[in-house]
């Protein structure tokens, strides 16, 4: 197999280092999502995916043999590392709210899902009726007219 051209691998080293970033946010004292899998996935989803030849592997990250996943490598160890020592400095009651935090935004983002949901549908039904009434107005405008015309010829 051909290996990678210089151009694709700089996009995939782009990639790997914009998962990690994104998960590095996405993260935080109880959820750490920074894991070779994750990181692997979300780069080759990314906007440049579509320019590999072939995806990124998990051992490319985990057994790296290039210096940048090396160095790639000892910024998921460190970040874990911060997130372990974190997560060992806060209080169990701390982590306790937390999670009950998480639950609330998860419950409250499914109850926007639903109202957005009920919005679109709402709008659907708006624009039915809307339609309908301007058929009707049309029909009622149309058979006006024929009536006037009727009138029109029986007087003549």
């Amino acid at each position: 197999m051909a290996r990678p051209t210089k151009e694709e691998s700089i996009l995939k080293q782009k990639a790997v280092e914009e998962a990690l970033e994104i998960l590095k946010e996405q993260s935080h004292v109880n959820k750490n999502l920074v894991t070779y899998d994750n990181i692997v996935c979300l780069a080759n989803e990314s906007e440049y995916a579509e320019l590999f030849k072939t995806p990124i592997g998990v051992t490319t990250v985990k057994q790296p043999t290039q210096d940048f996943y090396r160095e790639f490598k000892k910024k998921i160890k460190k970040f874990k590392r911060d997130i372990k020592e974190a997560k060992q400095a806060l209080p169990n009651k701390t982590k306790d709210k937390i999670k009950s935090l998480e639950k609330k935004m998860d419950n409250m983002v499914m109850q926007m899902v639903d109202y957005q949901e009920k919005i679109h549908d709402l709008q659907s039904k708006l624009s039915k009726k809307d339609e309908l009434l301007e058929r009707t107005e049309r029909e009622r405008d149309e058979f006006a007219s024929i009536v006037a015309n009727s009138r029109i010829s029986h007087e003549a």
